[in-house]
């Protein structure tokens, strides 16, 4: 009888035992803050609070409840895990700050999510075993970069397009305009300026002309003197002969 009661109480304390190694089921948890519209920026403290189903005060639960808290993208039907703020925050205060790491990209579909643990709970260990568990998730809200920055995405396509207003203002006043095809040869270069116009073709002409007339001139004024000259002699013979008569 007296080893049956000492195995009896052997077997107890290790049926109390086992039980008391088992974790307490999670508590059902909400989260109360972000809420929708809110802007978290980078580089500056952001706070996420929530309330749970409790016997008694939050206050004055056990530090071995904790609080898992998560940043994704998505909806909660389709959420896209991007990091994990705290995996150990206390419970009972029913708040945790941190500083927003400028590590994310900007986007106005963040999502954060959050779910209650207890100490010793092991870890999910795929996205899928996650996503079953009983998580409380935000409304979608905006993740701005420090100082406001809303996007460098948006930054970029407008800086390549005054890349490209500045290249077509090149092509406009550039050689199209201002180039070879208007100020260029076509215009002011031999076509109007060289042989055609003031060159070999007009003023060779011209000069040979001018020597043309030059000589006909002489070669006129050769045969009128030609002409004087036997008009005097053909008189004086004429005279002569008279006096002889």
């Amino acid at each position: 009888m007296k080893y049956l009661l000492s195995a009896a109480v052997l077997a107890f304390s290790a049926i109390v035992g086992s039980l008391a190694a088992v974790p307490p089921p999670p508590l059902a948890c909400n989260m109360l803050t972000p809420v929708k519209g809110d802007v978290w920026e980078m580089g500056k403290l952001q706070t996420v609070t929530w309330g749970c189903k409790t016997a008694g005060p939050l206050e004055t639960q056990p530090n071995k409840f904790l609080m898992h808290i998560e940043l994704g993208t998505g909806t909660p039907t389709n959420f896209v895990y991007v990091d994990t703020f705290d995996d150990a925050a206390e419970l009972k205060l029913a708040k945790f700050t941190w500083l927003l790491l400028t590590k994310y990209t900007p986007g106005e579909n963040y999502i954060v999510r959050l779910r209650s643990r207890t100490k010793g709970d092991p870890n999910p260990v795929t996205a899928d075993e996650a996503n079953k568990l009983p998580w409380s998730y935000s409304p979608n809200i905006k993740l701005v970069g420090a100082g406001g920055a809303a996007s460098t995405t948006t930054g970029n396509t407008a800086t390549n397009n005054t890349t490209s207003g500045s290249t077509s203002g090149s092509s406009t006043s550039g050689s199209s305009t201002g180039g070879s095809s208007t100020g260029g040869s076509s215009t002011g270069g031999s076509s109007t300026g060289g042989s055609s116009t003031g060159g070999s073709s007009t003023g060779g002409s011209a000069n040979n002309s001018t020597k043309s007339s030059t000589a006909n001139g002489k070669s006129a004024a050769g045969i009128v003197s030609v002409n004087v000259g036997v008009f005097f002699t053909t008189v004086m013979a004429t005279l002569v002969a008279a006096a002889f008569l």
